[in-house]
């Protein structure tokens, strides 16, 4: 089924398998939805992390790890995040 040794499968390689068909067609999930929700998450990933402002470093930070643009759970920005779960 896979192509490559000690590999994660492509979407397509998934899409293929007859086990995974079976269990897409038993809650009624089709190839379709799950391209398109992975588009809205891209899309989403992409808005929240274009949208964060980064604070130039200063000499004060030395000692602190570099900010990677990642958004504290209890901040305002992720609390604005339009995540929807089916």
């Amino acid at each position: 089924m896979f192509k490559q040794c000690c590999a994660e499968p492509s979407l397509d390689e998934l899409f293929d398998d007859f086990a995974m068909q079976l269990l897409m067609r038993r809650d009624g999930v089709t190839e379709s939805d799950v391209k398109a929700l992975l588009c809205d998450l891209k899309d989403i990933r992409k808005a929240a992390l274009g949208g964060i402002n980064r604070k130039p470093v200063s000499d004060s930070s030395a000692g602190h790890a570099p900010d990677r643009g990642e958004t504290p759970l209890g901040s305002r920005e992720a609390d604005k995040l339009p995540i929807r779960f089916i």
